[in-house]
């Protein structure tokens, strides 16, 4: 498969700090955190959001074969979206390791 130039530049940004893998202490302490509702939840949802695009990216190159017809970049919105998605409905509460 041929990546665009945008997916390439798009996984380029992904190595800054900014999108760095948590923990499992700080994953806990920021779903704690989201789900508090505090002034502090949206910089934790972010920050959730921010550490796991590069899962989506591995995710998407390990599980799935796209046709051709198919932009890369619109699976990683998609797979983007449905991270979102996971993190607002996760319960910390049933979350052990």
């Amino acid at each position: 498969m041929q990546y665009s130039n945008t997916f390439v530049q798009y996984t380029k940004s992904l190595s800054s700090k900014k999108y760095a893998s948590l923990s499992i202490e700080e994953e806990r302490r920021l779903f704690l955190l989201y789900r508090s509702g505090s002034e502090e939840s949206v910089d934790a949802f972010q920050r959730l959001v921010n550490s796991n695009l590069r899962l989506v990216i591995f995710i998407l190159k390990r599980d799935f074969l796209l046709p051709d017809d198919v932009d890369i970049m619109d699976a990683v919105q998609e797979g983007n979206l449905g991270l979102i998605e996971g993190i607002k409905r996760f319960n910390s509460d049933e979350y052990s390791c």
